[in-house]
């Protein structure tokens, strides 16, 4: 069956006549069109009430105002498809197939230039909307709804180069215009190109897009304004449906060790200069002997992460006042959330056990945890392996965790993002502090956070680890 495509405003747009004037509205947007010819306004009336087929549309601005008004209808439609104010699907009969959503003020359509052989792009992924299957990528500024099984089918098959002549036998229930015509939508959004020479999509092919791998750029354009519809932020998306996490998680229960706590006016007074303390801040993968002990691991950890001050505040929200805790400690956190937890691995310190424990930033204590002891050599050996280091070598891996929805609860689509901040801002405060103390530190760039939840028996989605440092006494020579 022929496909063919159909105008409609998008949901939440309105369309009305205004005295002499056309005036299209969408939330938090205006548009007003003048000087309308009687074609131009018979066109416009059906788009804000049914919609219409777009050849249907065009025919009836050109049989009352000729070829010539034909030019000012293109041109709105664009317009309004390009700020998202009306929606393009592709219909066959009474099926819609698909439907090419605008998601951000900032989409350009892809020109539908010649080809024959096309390909989907490395990027594109499906995904489920609500009770909707949508085709998306970080490429552009749109989204697929995929309406018939037919469009999910066309998108399989062009998992490889596909030509048009070959689509139809691939793709039942369209015939090669339908095909044509989704291919037409899918690349106004840049979700297919043409095949090139090496057997790539065009669009692929581009210098700066190949060093991206897909999870990479898509976080990056997820978790940043301009190619998204979400909300990018403070949103408190979560207000009036569940009370803020807490400042602190919840103890874990085991033995606690009360830790040493520095003089702070001592540092003060002796603490070496920062330009030397900064210019002298080098990756160690060497340690001294003796191993550290509890004093040189309090210090550390009270002087990177403790708990200087708890408040309690009010703050505005989209209904009501919100009651929220929180904390003040040495380094910087997005809304004083502060959802990292420190949990130190021990394997060989002067005088502490080896084994799994928490940081309590608040009680400057470390919590044993009734943790897998396999588990944890796991985490020790796998740190070690990632730094080059032999695994008996190392002394303390200080495992950082992040409590999730700390962050999401106030921050939407930047939450994950925010946590990697996070994370780059405490390591550096980490190196800063072993300088200091003439430890040896060393961040690492990666772990296995299946591992820890396994050790640990913690919720892999509710508490995650999102970054490991080694920690130990320098060597002398």
């Amino acid at each position: 069956m022929a496909g063919d495509f159909h105008l409609a405003l998008a949901p939440g747009a309105t369309g009305a006549f205004v005295a002499d004037r056309f005036v299209l509205v969408a939330p938090a947007k205006r548009f007003q069109i003048k000087d309308l010819s009687s074609g131009l306004a018979l066109a416009l009336a059906t788009l804000a009430t049914t919609g219409g087929m777009a050849q249907v549309l065009a025919d009836t601005v050109r049989q009352a105002d000729g070829v010539d008004g034909l030019a000012r209808f293109y041109y709105c439609v664009e317009r309004f498809v390009t700020l998202g104010w009306v929606v393009e699907s592709v219909r066959c009969g009474e099926r819609t197939i698909a439907t090419l959503e605008v998601l951000s003020p900032n989409f350009k359509p892809t020109a539908v230039g010649p080809g024959d052989r096309f390909l989907l792009s490395r990027f594109a992924f499906v995904r489920r909307v609500d009770d909707r299957l949508a085709l998306e990528q970080p490429l552009g500024h749109a989204r697929i709804v995929l309406d018939d099984a037919a469009a999910a089918a066309l998108v399989h098959a062009l998992a490889r180069p596909c030509s048009l002549a070959d689509l139809p036998a691939r793709v039942p229930g369209l015939d090669r215009s339908a095909c044509c015509a989704v291919i037409n939508l899918f690349r106004r959004g840049a979700f297919v190109a043409p095949v090139t020479s090496g057997g790539h999509a065009a669009c692929d092919d581009e210098d700066a897009l190949r060093s991206w791998e897909f999870h990479d750029l898509l976080f990056h354009s997820r978790s940043r304004s301009g190619r998204h519809e979400a909300a990018v932020g403070a949103s408190l998306r979560f207000s009036g449906e569940r009370a803020p996490p807490p400042a602190f998680r919840s103890p874990h229960g085991g033995l606690a060790t009360d830790l040493p706590v520095p003089d702070l006016a001592r540092a003060l007074a002796q603490d070496p200069p920062y330009a030397r303390v900064q210019e002298g801040r080098r990756s160690c993968r060497r340690y001294g002997d003796p191993a550290i002990d509890t004093q040189q691991l309090g210090e550390f950890l009270y002087r990177v992460a403790s708990v200087r001050e708890t408040l309690s505040g009010t703050f505005d929200g989209p209904d009501d006042p919100i009651s929220g805790e929180f904390s003040v400690r040495p380094y910087p956190s997005g809304g004083s959330l502060y959802e990292l937890e420190i949990y130190p691995a021990i394997a060989n310190a002067a005088d502490l056990p080896r084994g799994l424990f928490h940081y309590d930033a608040r009680s400057h204590a470390l919590v044993r945890l009734a943790a897998d002891e396999a588990r944890v050599a796991a985490l020790i050996a796998g740190a070690a392996a990632r730094a080059g280091i032999e695994p008996g070598s190392a002394q303390i891996v200080l495992n950082i965790t992040a409590r999730f929805e700390r962050v999401a609860w106030k921050y939407e689509s930047m939450a994950y993002a925010l946590v990697l901040k996070h994370v780059g801002v405490l390591f550096e405060t980490m190196y800063l502090v072993a300088t200091v103390q003439n430890l040896a530190p060393c961040a690492i760039g990666s772990g296995d956070s299946d591992l820890f939840a396994a050790a640990t028996r913690i919720d892999y989605y509710a508490e995650g680890l999102v970054g490991e440092f080694l920690l130990g006494t320098r060597p002398s020579d």
